[in-house]
């Protein structure tokens, strides 16, 4: 099973967009998922990390500052997301490679875990691409917008320009693992960054729109949802315990 021509076409130049505010958000995702990956593994460290759908690495970057994990591996589909890690002194990155979206050229368990952040929208076969994660990762880490809103028609329009072709609720992201027959052992709803949400609507909207949601999400986790557009965090496993 290979990767559609069209999206492969729509990735492999994906990283040579040079509009300041698209990498701004892409540094700010970045930030804000290794503090979400930071939550849900308190006090953990990883010997071995595999992250598919690297992008440009800037997740690599911040997992190697923070010093969470000894060995880093990174895949990515995107030729220009490679040739952008590539540019990166990213200190334990032991391997760069070009990943065809569904294939990984790795020994079954050979990483502690997976992490697939802000990826799985774009994929197509979803359940390969997820089993094919677990044979490799003894956990793994997925991270997803949760678009599928009551303006779910809005977030297709909007982000399909981008490639989301998968929309998500945290429940139908659950269902999802569960189906490929693993266990889900965390899984969260994360509020935008202040500094994400005054990047896309401006200071004094931003900042009203992040105590809202923050505030929402708080009160009403699951009314929350249906509203707004977050971010969900899940952990699962084939069989194993994580030790904290």
């Amino acid at each position: 099973m290979q990767l559609s021509s069209n999206l492969k076409n729509l990735y492999d130049n994906y990283y040579n967009e040079g509009k300041i505010d698209l990498q701004t958000k892409r540094d700010l995702t970045a930030i804000q998922s290794v503090k979400n990956f930071k939550k849900l593994f308190p006090n953990k460290r990883f010997n071995k990390l595999l992250d598919i759908g690297a992008g440009d690495g800037n997740t690599l970057s911040i997992l190697s500052q923070e010093n969470l994990v000894d060995e880093l591996t990174a895949i990515e589909i995107s030729n220009s997301g490679i040739n952008k890690i590539k540019e990166k002194t990213i200190t334990n990155l032991v391997k760069v490679e070009l990943f065809d979206g569904y294939k990984i050229m790795e020994e079954s368990a050979s990483f502690d875990i997976g992490i697939a952040l802000h990826v799985l929208e774009h994929v197509e076969h979803e359940r390969v691409f997820i089993s094919e994660i677990a044979r490799v990762c003894k956990y793994i880490y997925i991270e997803v917008p949760l678009e599928d809103t009551f303006s779910i028609e809005k977030a297709i329009s909007v982000s399909s320009k981008y490639g989301h072709i998968n929309f998500y609720r945290s429940s139908t992201l659950k269902a999802l693992m569960e189906s490929c027959g693993l266990k889900v052992l965390r899984l969260n709803v994360f509020s935008h960054s202040k500094e994400y949400e005054i990047l896309l609507n401006g200071n004094f909207s931003g900042t009203l729109r992040y105590i809202i949601k923050k505030l929402f999400l708080y009160l009403f986790p699951i009314l929350a949802t249906f509203f707004f557009t977050y971010t969900c965090g899940i952990v699962v496993t084939n069989n194993h315990k994580i030790n904290n």
